[in-house]
């Protein structure tokens, strides 16, 4: 096998799974919400999904193998999919928070309504 695929094989067989939740999240949190939660929740998917490679990565190399060669992909796939829902979850609290209004501040904001504001497809106002 391939060893980049070999190394990446847990987040390939995940990534189905990942962009459903990711959808998910997105329907719930984002969808209706005001450009800033948008970015922020944008930012949230990205930050889950290079969590899930990099913490899969990992596992992967520290895995024992004196029991099989599966067992790196085992645990790669159960640490990397611990670390999306982690990071997910929270920022998933983190967008029911009704203090990131004010958290976020006007300059992350602003840039936010230019970025969606350019995209009219995806803008709530068109």
């Amino acid at each position: 096998m391939n060893a980049i695929v070999e190394l990446n094989l847990a987040l390939i067989l995940f990534m189905p799974w990942y962009l459903l939740l990711g959808w998910l999240f997105w329907r719930v949190r984002a969808r209706g919400a005001s450009s800033a939660r948008k970015f922020v929740a944008l930012a949230i998917l990205l930050a889950s999904m290079v969590a899930a490679g990099t913490t899969g990565v990992w596992a992967y190399g520290i895995a024992d193998t004196s029991s099989g060669m599966i067992w790196r992909q085992i645990l790669a796939c159960v640490v990397g999919y611990w670390a999306f829902l982690v990071v997910l979850a929270a920022g998933y609290g983190m967008l029911r928070s009704p203090a990131l209004g004010t958290a976020l501040g006007p300059a992350l904001q602003n840039a936010a309504t230019r970025h969606w504001d350019a995209c009219p497809s995806d803008s709530p106002r068109g």
